[in-house]
């Protein structure tokens, strides 16, 4: 039989199945019928069909909540040999989400035989990867961020554009955004341990997110009164998944009373103690005997690794700009009465060099606050109302006029309203 025979086969198999089910309401019907096609399928399989690509046939095949779904869509249980991990992400996702346990088939007593047959199906040992049409807000402010202006846009008539004129455009779209399926809802439910595991087996995806971003993804916009959209052009995007492994608060913290971090605000550095609960020190480090690292032969270095991939930082100075501000906007809720701010701006200072992106400065002068005291009354001021002081010798006329700071002098007034937006007095 040649293989194009048998891809045939497997279509005719699978179009029978879902005729004679298409008119039965009867699940246990069903199910029966659904067995008898893996059965069959099972016999072209060994047949020689395993060559054969079926990415393009949709096979429905019952789950182990007995359902029925796409092969293409479903994950193994840990009653498979590669099951554990998936199981450990997607359990809360969606517990109808892994296909039928081996024991439920009589045509096969080999758990690793099932699960090559059931690849071959389409069925997954880890969380698949998607490119599609991507509407999230936050990410789009992201991606916005992180573009170097003025950006172009279109084909052979370029548009120069502003970060403003791209902001106003009301009309944009983020097409061929590579994604991880239902990612986010995996950072909210599953174990931290879990996901940890899983990246160490990611770390060379990682990587290249990191420092490639995401070459495939697009950016449109339609520009007011034009009827043509325009692709950016010449720059990259940055990648959503690694977006939200840094953003989305899923990490495990010391002292964090049963909350969870965004990685990007955490460290394994020593610092990380003298800013809690601002950073956050992974609480995951000091539970390295969790039987989920043993069961998947990871150890402390290829967690600490993968950490540092997705954010958590070794040292003040690698903190990202993000962490930076976000950090400051989190200080009002976190710390209202003000017992770690002087130490927080301090360390900030004293430890961090150039110049932030400036759309992210210009975003917190304009809406952030900082701890200061105006006439003797301790609280957080509006950035833009604060001053720095710099020295002693400024006369209490001039320094009674602004709420000042809560910061140490001679840290030098250049370097404190570049990294606040404080500006500094003079006498």
């Amino acid at each position: 039989v040649q293989r194009y025979d048998l891809a045939t086969l497997v279509q005719a198999v699978v179009a029978a199945t879902n005729d004679r089910v298409g008119s039965t309401t009867d699940s246990d019907e069903e199910m029966r019928w659904r067995k008898k096609m893996l059965r069959a399928l099972w016999s072209l399989y060994h047949a020689g069909a395993e060559g054969v690509n079926l990415s393009d046939v949709s096979i429905i095949v019952p789950t182990c909540t007995e359902t029925f779904s796409k092969a293409s869509t479903l994950y193994f249980t840990s009653d498979y040999p590669n099951g554990e991990l998936v199981e450990r992400l997607y359990q809360d996702v969606d517990p109808d989400a892994f296909v039928i346990g081996p024991d439920e088939l009589d045509f096969c007593d080999d758990a690793a035989d099932l699960e090559a047959f059931f690849e071959w199906l389409g069925v997954a040992t880890e969380p698949r990867k998607d490119r599609r049409r991507l509407d999230d807000s936050d990410f789009y402010d992201y991606v916005l961020d992180s573009l170097e202006y003025p950006v172009s846009f279109g084909g052979n008539r370029l548009r120069r554009a502003t970060a403003d004129e791209v902001r106003s455009t009301k009309r944009t779209r983020l097409t061929k955004v590579q994604t991880i399926d239902r990612l986010e809802k995996v950072l909210e439910t599953a174990e931290p341990h879990a996901i940890l595991a899983w990246l160490p087996s990611i770390s060379g995806t990682l990587h290249d997110w990191r420092r490639e971003g995401d070459q495939e993804a697009v950016l449109k916009i339609r520009p007011k009164n034009h009827q043509n959209w325009k692709q950016l052009r010449d720059q990259t995007l940055p990648s959503h998944p690694l977006w939200l492994l840094r953003t989305v608060e899923w990490l495990a913290v010391e002292n964090g009373h049963g909350q969870r971090r965004a990685p990007r605000t955490c460290s394994i550095a020593s610092f990380a103690g003298e800013f809690s609960p601002l950073v956050g020190y992974p609480a995951i480090l000091d539970e390295m005997d969790h039987p989920v690292f043993a069961e998947l032969n990871v150890d402390e270095t290829a967690v600490v690794n993968a950490l540092q991939n997705i954010g958590v930082t070794s040292s003040i100075e690698n903190l990202s700009w993000e962490a930076f501000y976000q950090i400051l906007s989190e200080l009002p809720d976190r710390d209202p009465d003000g017992e770690i701010a002087r130490r927080v701006y301090r360390t900030l200072v004293k430890n961090r060099d150039g110049g932030p992106p400036t759309e992210l400065r210009e975003r917190f002068v304009e809406n952030g606050v900082m701890y200061g005291t105006d006439n003797g009354t301790d609280g957080y001021y509006p950035v833009t109302e604060l001053r720095y002081t710099n020295t002693d010798s400024i006369p209490s006329p001039i320094v009674d006029r602004y709420p000042i700071l809560d910061l140490d002098n001679r840290l030098g007034p250049k370097k404190v309203e570049n990294l606040f937006g404080v500006k500094g007095l003079r006498n």
